[in-house]
């Protein structure tokens, strides 16, 4: 069968024999071969999992294109940015990158931690001492959640069912509060990270479906995780409706949404991995767009 190509899209790996004659180590993502084979020789310990920048930076964006911006928000942004970027580190120190690239990188991996650990440290420590009460009350909500998604990286479970809600939802409630330090109300910001987290939600779930190992191992936490996209898209939508909320909220849904019926109807075969990364991200960018600027 050959040589087996793992991809990373969403936080979610992808492995497939590629066909005769493919350049396998050029369509490696997330970490290149160094001299003799040394793993991610050079590399800076950036997270793999392209698609989850998009689920963490685009609330944050989102928070200062609607709002007034604010140091404590700069704060609190950079902490989860940071925080962010600890996770590959803390992977290749779990040996969660495999045991090589723990006694290769080892010592990177430390310095990487200590450096993106205490960045989000002293911000978010400055961020909270200068924070109103409800905006350090909101810190909570991502904390556990992040707390939760540690917890499952340990035991090697961050790719399971339950860590791909986790992530969606950490990611999404991260941007809570550097919106409430913007000056936003807490009804749009909840409903704003809400829509973030429904349809990072999606994307990643959609990505399990066209995966076949893991679509095996779907559990309950998959039918849920589905069961509440579809709930929320249902609760918003009606609001919008009666004019409780504004129309963009249940608009939001749509790209994301629309992206994902597509390709769970075309189930594209593995080896088209980087159109579905970049179909979905392009989604993501447009939801984006929506709840930042309509």
């Amino acid at each position: 069968m050959g040589e087996l190509v793992k991809r990373q899209v969403f936080g979610l790996e992808w492995g497939f024999a590629p066909r005769r004659g493919m350049n396998a180590g050029a369509m490696m993502s997330g970490q290149t071969a160094g001299p003799k084979g040394s793993p991610a020789a050079g590399s800076w310990l950036m997270p793999r999992e392209h698609g989850a920048y998009a689920l963490v930076l685009a609330p944050l964006l989102t928070a200062f294109c609607r709002g007034d911006g604010s140091l404590v928000g700069v704060g609190f942004a950079v902490a989860a940015v940071a925080l962010f970027l600890a996770h590959e580190p803390a992977l290749v120190l779990l040996a969660q990158r495999g045991g090589r690239a723990r006694r290769e990188l080892g010592g990177r991996a430390w310095l990487a931690l200590l450096a993106r650990g205490g960045l989000a440290l002293v911000a978010g420590g400055h961020a909270l001492a200068h924070a109103d009460a409800v905006t350090r009350w909101s810190v909570l909500g991502p904390a556990a959640l992040g707390l939760g998604l540690v917890a499952l990286s340990v035991r090697g479970l961050e790719k399971s069912g339950v860590g791909t809600l986790l992530l969606a939802l950490s990611a999404a409630a991260g941007g809570v509060p550097v919106m409430l330090a913007n000056g936003w109300v807490v009804r749009d910001a909840v409903l704003t990270a809400g829509v973030f987290a429904a349809v990072g939600t999606a994307s990643m779930l959609t990505v399990r479906e066209l995966i076949p190992k893991r679509q095996r191992e779907a559990g309950l936490a998959v039918y849920v995780g589905w069961l509440t996209v579809l709930v929320a898209l249902v609760l918003v939508g009606a609001a919008a409706l009666r004019g409780d909320v504004p129309a963009y909220y249940a608009w939001a849904f749509v790209p994301t949404l629309g992206v994902a019926a597509v390709l769970l109807r075309v189930r594209p075969h593995p080896r088209h991995l980087r159109v579905v990364g970049w179909s979905l991200a392009a989604a993501k960018v447009a939801t984006f767009a929506v709840l930042a600027f309509a």
